[in-house]
């Protein structure tokens, strides 16, 4: 068993040591067992009202079990941490799979060719949103989603026949956008 606070150097074949160099500093280890020790005895003391205080004070004073607290609150942060950056990576919306932006030479002039082109490159995680995702809420996707589609697609650029063929006139491009989604929508739905 390892002391929850050894300074001491590490030998030479430990398998943690990759050079000597590093065999010569004192590793700090973090042994939570000896940490779950300390508070399962604090824990397991009796509880009365005055005796309360005397314990938080005996807690605060005993260097080691504050430590401990530390370990294991730094510890749930760190794996805090890690869930909401794996949750940040999935539930980004990724919709690239090619090039940024569309040439004029590429432009789709319907939106069935947009829809066409749209499906296969939206995430998981955007499909599955459309799906459950009623009609009127739409207009939720109007920055993310919707600017992406008129940035690449070139709505702001100058593809009139696109927008034509979204709005049936002459529209603003977000306008054009917010169809195609809903173009989008309904494929999905189909």
């Amino acid at each position: 068993m390892v002391p929850s606070t050894n300074t001491r150097p590490l030998p030479i074949n430990h398998p943690r040591v990759a050079s000597p160099y590093l065999a010569k500093r004192a590793v700090p280890l973090i042994n939570l067992q000896d940490c779950a020790k300390t508070l399962g005895e604090f824990s397991s003391q009796p509880k009365s009202r005055q005796g309360e205080k005397f314990r938080l004070l005996d807690l605060a004073n005993d260097g080691s079990s504050m430590s401990c607290q530390m370990k294991i609150a730094l510890s749930g942060f760190l794996i805090l941490l890690a869930v909401v950056l794996v949750f940040v990576r999935v539930a980004t919306v990724s919709t690239e799979t090619g090039p940024q932006l569309l040439g004029p030479e590429n432009w789709p002039v319907t939106v069935e060719e947009t829809v066409r082109d749209l499906l296969p490159r939206i995430s998981p995680l955007l499909k599955l949103r459309l799906m459950f995702m009623k009609k009127e809420d739409l207009i939720s996707l109007h920055l993310g989603f919707g600017t992406w589609i008129r940035n690449r697609y070139g709505l702001w650029r100058g593809n009139n026949k696109l927008i034509l063929s979204a709005c049936g006139f002459q529209c603003h491009p977000e306008d054009a956008s917010m169809k195609i989604i809903e173009a989008v929508w309904q494929a999905e739905h189909s």
